[in-house]
């Protein structure tokens, strides 16, 4: 597990409360979401726990469709609460031990504890992962390839197609590349979430319900190859890995050969 460096480049105590952060969170019935309220308490966040499955889970809130896995509990978050969202959300999955938690082990809770919110103001929007493989360079090409990948080629082609339709973009502008952090967890200003009209969001929950191109998991897969852009980073958003993990974690080394990084501020 690494520990963050050079405690003056560490996020400052802010005086948090509950209206600051909003968490979302989409949950299937063999999920865990035990943890959410306890580290709300702690963390101050408001919780928002999506039911996706067909027969809705008793307390938690309905999406407009379960197509799309998580991609549908977040337009939907976003889509219902456009007009009053936190100045910060947290999109994240809904167990709290995840494989693609790299740097502080497989908790979220324990990135999000360490995550430094002067990058998030700096770039509105956060991907909690550093580590680049899966989704970079090329999201398209994999480096390593799995089998869900050639099933799943038939969306892969007509990636750029969907591209166009979702970001509404002509498809002459249309970037080659599109390369990514995954794992469909990260954090989001009011401001950045609100750069894009609701309208384009509900195009995109719209799409998610009513496709009958792909399934649920090839609707996903499309939403999240694209959520950079859609909060507006660059097609190729593949940032350092060391330059990453002090801009978002404050770990700023000294590194192997001795350098010591500059964290991001706003």
């Amino acid at each position: 597990m690494l520990l963050p460096t050079n405690p003056h480049f560490m996020t400052p105590s802010r005086n948090w409360t509950a209206e600051d952060r909003s968490i979302v969170v989409a949950k299937t019935r063999g999920e865990n979401i035990d943890w959410l309220l306890p580290f709300c308490e702690e963390y101050m966040c408001k919780p928002f726990a999506y039911t996706m499955d067909p027969e809705p889970e008793e307390g938690l809130l309905i999406p407009h469709t379960t197509m799309g896995h998580e991609a549908a509990a977040y337009l939907t978050y976003i889509v219902t609460n456009y007009d009053q969202l936190a100045p910060y959300t947290i999109f994240v999955h809904a167990n709290d031990e995840q494989w693609h938690n790299e740097l502080f082990g497989p908790k979220t809770t324990t990135a999000l504890r360490f995550l430094r919110y002067e990058s998030v103001d700096a770039n509105g929007f956060v991907n909690l992962r550093c580590t680049g493989i899966p989704g970079c360079p090329n999201t398209l090409v994999p480096v390593h390839r799995e089998p869900v990948d050639d099933e799943y080629a038939y969306v892969s082609d007509k990636f750029f197609e969907l591209y166009s339709y979702l970001l509404q973009v002509p498809m002459d502008q249309v970037p080659q590349v599109v390369g990514h952090l995954c794992c469909g967890q990260f954090v989001v200003t009011r401001n950045q979430i609100r750069a894009r009209s609701r309208e384009d969001y509900e195009r995109i929950l719209t799409w998610a319900a009513t496709t009958d191109f792909t399934d649920s998991y090839g609707i996903g897969w499309t939403i999240e190859k694209i959520w950079h852009v859609l909060f507006g980073r660059e097609p190729v958003d593949c940032p350092r890995l060391e330059q990453c993990r002090c801009d978002n974690y404050g770990w700023c080394g000294p590194l192997p050969d001795g350098e010591i990084l500059i964290p991001i501020m706003p």
